[in-house]
């Protein structure tokens, strides 16, 4: 089992960007808390989805950043080691 961050948003309206980002990170830092206290692995999809065109609109990645997620899940599935609990973050 992965936890996964929320990604980022992409509005081009500042006035707009700044409040969606804002209550982005109140939900990502309890879904990474969370992940590192059970000891689960965490897909850092704020970090994966860094781009202007990583995005298909402004809350949707583009098939760019889908390949970019999928590598993430693939990396993550062939090199941590599920059978101990060990938080640890996954973001390439």
């Amino acid at each position: 089992m992965a936890i996964c961050t929320i990604h980022d948003a992409r509005y081009p309206d500042p006035l707009r960007q700044r409040p969606v980002i804002t209550g982005l990170t109140i939900f990502n830092n309890v879904v990474t808390r969370e992940a590192f206290i059970r000891g689960l692995p965490l897909i850092g999809l704020r970090m994966i989805c860094d781009k202007a065109e990583d995005y298909a609109n402004p809350i949707e990645p583009s098939v760019q950043d889908g390949v970019k997620i999928a590598a993430s899940i693939a990396t993550l599935t062939t090199s941590h080691n599920g059978s101990q609990p060990r938080a640890a973050v996954f973001a390439f």
